[in-house]
């Protein structure tokens, strides 16, 4: 219910208050790259690169929005999709001297822009799945509703759509609805903003089954697919660990122990192996940190996806980090056994022992307070017992 109750809060407050400005939503995109475009390499005017304003974009798009955008991958070939129209016309605008963190910005909030007919589409689609007709008219609050369900319908990918999504979906729907106030009919300009809320919260509301997707051991992100364009997919595991390795190094580059020991707090054994120790400039992105990742976070960021998270961020590794990548990968046992499982088996053992002997002492402590309540209870009640005998054995004398 947590991921409702949040969308609750922002969806009545966005209601009440507006849509952001432009200038303000354009700050809010650079606040959110920022740490994420500090950390990757620049060229020698300190700018991205196209690849690398690609990476920061779908990073955005995922973190913000649970969007994948297939133009913005690193296998699209289709030059003539809107992000790379926009993206191309922005690099010759800036005479192909790279993207400053504004210039990506920037091109975050075209590529949002260029992506709403998709959001349009589906939402026209919605009348006729809800069976309300769409001659430009205001709706009453029922029809609004199964609008805005079949519109979530689609969003979701429900191979039946409906009107009616039950849970908290329709709770949801029934909120943003209500949130309007005490008016019985909702024109179009409110419909619009009222999917556009519903939108925001679908990364939320896929939460449930991306954990169970996690839990499954998915190597492959779950997705549901609005079109050719848009998917609303799962986040790549990798993300967390990556986001905490660039908020910690605030840089392209650090040393292979430093990331090691970002990647280990709260855990236990976090020394790091002596095959760290050779070289201090690694890249934040590059084929040391896919083996680090995929070492200390085994079942969070398996090698693979750690490969994947970071295609299209530009690291060049030079070839001794490269030679390093090669020895961690035998030293973690990515090219044999896994020869790093011992030592996290063993971490996550003993992490398990340290876990169970909390709950012992607390199941102890809990037996311990309950047995001296009962041992009061029966104490105090003795004491009634041989009160009420006294008392009957006196009233027998009196007779």
């Amino acid at each position: 219910m947590a991921p409702v109750k949040s969308c609750l809060v922002v969806a009545t407050a966005l209601l009440m208050s507006g849509q952001l400005s432009t200038a303000d939503h354009l700050d809010d995109i650079q606040a959110s790259l920022a740490t994420a475009y500090q950390a990757l390499p620049k060229n020698a005017l300190a700018r991205v690169k196209s690849s690398q304003a690609r990476y920061l974009a779908r990073r955005y798009f995922q973190a913000t929005r649970g969007w994948t955008v297939a133009s913005l991958s690193e296998e699209s070939l289709d030059v003539t999709s809107a992000p790379h129209r926009l993206q191309a016309a922005l690099e010759e605008k800036r005479s192909h001297r790279g993207f400053s963190l504004p210039d990506v910005a920037s091109l975050v909030m075209q590529i949002e822009e260029s992506l709403q007919p998709h959001f349009a589409a589906a939402l026209e689609a919605s009348y006729d799945i809800a069976g309300v007709e769409n001659d430009g008219q205001s709706l009453d609050i029922e029809s609004a509703k199964s609008v805005l369900a079949a519109y979530l319908a689609t969003l979701l990918g429900q191979s039946e759509q409906s009107t009616r999504l039950g849970g908290n979906l329709d709770s949801l729907v029934d909120h943003v609805v209500d949130a309007q106030g005490k008016a019985t009919l909702v024109d179009s300009a409110a419909l619009g903003r009222m999917a556009e809320l519903l939108l925001k919260g679908v990364p939320g509301w896929k939460k449930e089954q991306c954990d169970a997707a996690i839990r499954a051991g998915s190597e492959e992100p779950k997705c549901w697919t609005l079109d050719n364009e848009v998917s609303f997919c799962c986040p790549n595991t990798c993300d967390a660990a990556i986001a905490t390795l660039e908020s910690a190094t605030q840089g392209p580059f650090t040393t292979a122990v430093d990331m090691w020991q970002v990647l280990h707090q709260g855990y236990f054994f976090s020394s790091s192996p002596g095959s760290l120790q050779d070289l201090n400039d690694v890249h934040l992105h590059g084929p040391a940190a896919v083996e680090i990742l995929a070492a200390t976070r085994p079942s969070q960021c398996s090698f693979d996806s750690a490969s994947r998270a970071f295609q299209g961020a530009g690291a060049t590794p030079n070839e001794e980090e490269a030679q390093l990548a090669r020895r961690l990968a035998e030293d973690f046992g990515k090219l044999g056994q896994d020869g790093a499982a011992s030592f996290f088996n063993l971490r996550s053992g003993l992490r398990c022992v340290v876990m169970l002997t909390l709950v012992l002492a607390t199941l102890q402590a809990l037996w311990k307070a309950w047995s001296k309540a009962l041992e009061g209870e029966e104490e105090g009640q003795k004491k009634q017992n041989l009160k009420a005998k006294k008392a009957s054995t006196k009233a027998k004398k009196v007779e």
